[in-house]
């Protein structure tokens, strides 16, 4: 790069990272100039800023587009005109798809109040207080696809003093963080500091054609913070806990356990959340009674687990079935649901694909029957256990569109690129139709993602977590 880099910045907020690029732009040798503020939304008290600052603003409001792609591809539109050649998030709370983090890839830059790699997500500062550690700070980094996962450009470190509370040391770092912030863009700018893509560690776990699970299945951490049984409505619910911070409650698919969250409850502990994962009514260690199986039902477990250990109101993250009933608790009792993912699911029958079973369908089913009869009281009744099951998936659920436009959390519809069983078009219309919802698309995996690429799942269901606790 030569010359006066041009440099554009996103946010949502008041943008204070914002006004320290804008002051120090300002600078006629500064190697960098502003040449516009976007936001994705009206009212976000930074393009006031911008404006009074002579720089150029554009909102794109993000519930305006039917999709995440296309909220993208009008971002990048807005940088195109600017002829953007850096980006600098600055309190930018969107979850960007992974074509434009590749698209903008060694040109996007971000800044988090941890030293990375330590303390990714929320809560970074009362989790460095727990932590003990002796120091906190700040890191300006890539934006890559994994959420603060980028390589790092630059860090600032503070002292941890007696007395110090997250709100004491929030202050200290944001300092900091007004300080790095010009520092780091200027030394991208000058090409001080150049992007060095990663390559992918050997041992990255992968497990496309579902090989492993099918032989080893998945497991969550030994020793959880706490487990028990609920007992509701006919069944015995068994749940675990893992971590401390906003819950975020993981429901399995239909014939499987929460056992095969087990790649993803170590990734939200590590971000700072508490994970729960609960069997649902006759799945895993659950029992339930002879009653059909109905996603109402579902839902009311949950809720059942969420009273017993005091949880107020969490985030859902829901696979298949579990993506159901998390939607349907959702829709009839918003104000315990902070957000939901709703992964690879259908909300009425137009939205699944004819069935066919492929080989890696047959492995997934085959290690269902290995962990049915190896975690269940009733280890002889996989066939009618599976047929219920599939009664309710074949006659449920039957939301209409003023049904899903009801639905009044935070959603992200989410779809494997090669999904068996669940229609892109319908994704793609359940993500236009709930009112605050918007749609990912996981390139190169189909139903079993959290299986197949759990680096991959892991990065976009923190971004979820984090924007509706956030």
């Amino acid at each position: 790069m030569t010359g006066r880099v041009r440099v554009a910045i996103l946010i949502s907020g008041r943008g204070s990272n914002m006004e320290a690029l804008l002051r120090a732009a300002a600078a006629p040798d500064y190697p960098a100039e502003i040449v516009g503020v976007l936001s994705n939304r009206p009212d976000a008290g930074g393009l006031a800023i911008a404006a009074a600052a002579g720089i150029p603003t554009a909102v794109r409001e993000h519930a305006a587009y039917p999709n995440r792609e296309n909220f993208d591809a009008a971002l990048d539109a807005v940088l195109a005109e600017w002829r953007a050649e850096l980006v600098c998030l600055a309190g930018f709370m969107r979850l960007l798809t992974p074509a434009f983090t590749s698209k903008w890839e060694g040109r996007m830059l971000n800044i988090h109040p941890s030293l990375l790699p330590a303390f990714k997500g929320l809560h970074t500062h009362a989790r460095a207080l727990a932590a003990g550690v002796p120091e906190h700070g700040c890191t300006v980094h890539w934006v890559t696809a994994g959420l603060d996962d980028g390589p790092v450009i630059a860090q600032a470190r503070v002292p941890m003093l007696p007395g110090d509370t997250a709100e004491s040391l929030s202050a200290r770092v944001l300092v900091e963080e007004h300080r790095l912030y010009p520092q780091a863009l200027a030394q991208v700018a000058r090409g001080e500091s150049r992007f060095e893509p990663r390559q992918t560690p050997a041992d990255e776990f992968m497990d496309d054609e579902l090989w492993h699970f099918e032989v080893a299945g998945a497991a969550l951490p030994p020793s959880p913070a706490q487990s028990g049984v609920v007992a509701h409505d006919g069944a015995r619910l068994w749940y675990a806990t893992f971590g401390t911070g906003p819950a975020v409650v993981l429901l399995h698919g239909g014939l499987g356990h929460s056992g095969n969250w087990g790649h993803q409850v170590p990734a939200l502990v590590a971000a700072g959340y508490r994970a729960i994962v609960i069997d649902s009514r006759g799945h895993g260690r659950s029992t339930r009674d002879a009653r059909p199986y109905t996603y109402q039902l579902l839902a009311a477990d949950i809720l059942a687990v969420m009273d017993d250990l005091g949880i107020g109101r969490a985030a859902l993250v829901g696979w298949s079935d579990g993506a159901c009933a998390a939607l349907v608790l959702a829709d009839q009792s918003p104000e315990r649901v902070a957000g939901v993912l709703f992964f690879a699911c259908n909300m009425d029958p137009s939205g699944t694909k004819p069935f066919e079973m492929t080989p890696i369908v047959e492995r997934c089913f085959n290690r269902h029957v290995k962990d049915y009869a190896a975690l269940s009281a009733t280890p002889e009744a996989f066939e009618a256990f599976s047929a219920a099951v599939g009664t309710m998936q074949r006659t449920e659920p039957n939301y209409s569109p003023a049904d899903l436009a009801r639905i009044r959390v935070p959603t992200t519809i989410m779809l494997g690129e090669r999904d068996e069983f669940i229609k892109r078009t319908h994704a793609e219309y359940l993500a236009r139709t709930i009112p605050d919802a918007d749609f990912v698309l996981l390139p190169g995996v189909s139903h079993f993602a959290p299986l197949q690429r759990p680096r991959l799942f892991n990065a976009a269901m923190l971004a979820f977590v984090e924007r509706v606790w956030g």
